[in-house]
């Protein structure tokens, strides 16, 4: 009996996968103008407007090879959430959602350039942040390597939407040097050689369990719990 019963239990829960790439953008696909579009999307979500691509927001295109480049960042120790980052939204389709677990990037900076970012991300609309520490960005002049982000882990349902941002600033540049006001060196999301994957946004996309589910659940709990009890008083 103990083992049917556990066996269906195991089969009536809906299974969470392993984290796995829920987007990813890649830079190597020349100088990108206007916005980036993700190189892999995980199934079940939205593609709606204005969800999954990168954008720029009060910095300018910059012409480099192989990059996402940026400039005209905030040259002041202060972060201005609403000024000058790069950013992109996403959502689960209805009955859908995200588990997200890390970021991984690839960024650098030419030498005149603010030498510190940071990332964050609000599911509410930009009511409230959640920010990575600052990290210290990479120079151009040598070969870069990924940075990573493992925020702690959230869930985001296919009613709500979750943006990230990254800001770059400071008086001091990539090389730790004054930075120069107005800054005119870039900012990119770059590649290795050959391409791959520069930003990547890691966890799952799972259905979200039915309340019926939760019902099941609950019950086959207070039958186990019922059969322990009994075999415990033989």
């Amino acid at each position: 009996m103990k083992k049917i019963l556990f066996a269906s239990l195991c089969l009536s829960v809906p299974l969470i996968s392993q984290a796995a790439i829920v987007a990813t953008w890649e830079a190597y696909q020349g100088n990108i103008t206007g916005d980036l579009s993700t190189h892999e999307l995980a199934d079940n979500m939205d593609t709606g407007s204005g969800l999954n691509a990168i954008s720029r927001n009060g910095v300018t295109y910059f012409n480099k090879n192989f990059t996402y480049s940026s400039t005209g960042w905030n040259t002041t120790d202060e972060l201005v959430v609403d000024s000058q980052y790069l950013s992109f939204s996403l959502s689960a389709v209805e009955g859908y959602q995200m588990e997200l677990t890390d970021l991984e990037f690839y960024i650098n900076g030419g030498n005149p350039s603010p030498g510190t970012g940071m990332w964050g991300y609000t599911t509410d609309g930009g009511s409230t942040w959640t920010f990575s520490d600052p990290i210290a960005i990479q120079s151009n002049a040598i070969t870069g390597s990924a940075q990573s982000w493992d925020f702690e882990d959230f869930t985001v349902t296919g009613d709500k939407t979750v943006e990230f941002r990254f800001w770059a600033y400071g008086t001091t540049n990539v090389a730790g040097n004054p930075t120069a006001s107005p800054n005119t060196a870039p900012i990119s999301i770059f590649s290795l050689t050959g391409g791959g994957n520069d930003i990547i946004l890691s966890g799952a996309v799972t259905q979200i369990p039915e309340a019926s589910t939760y019902a099941w659940l609950a019950g086959a709990g207070a039958m186990i719990a019922l059969l322990v009890r009994r075999l415990r008083r033989r």
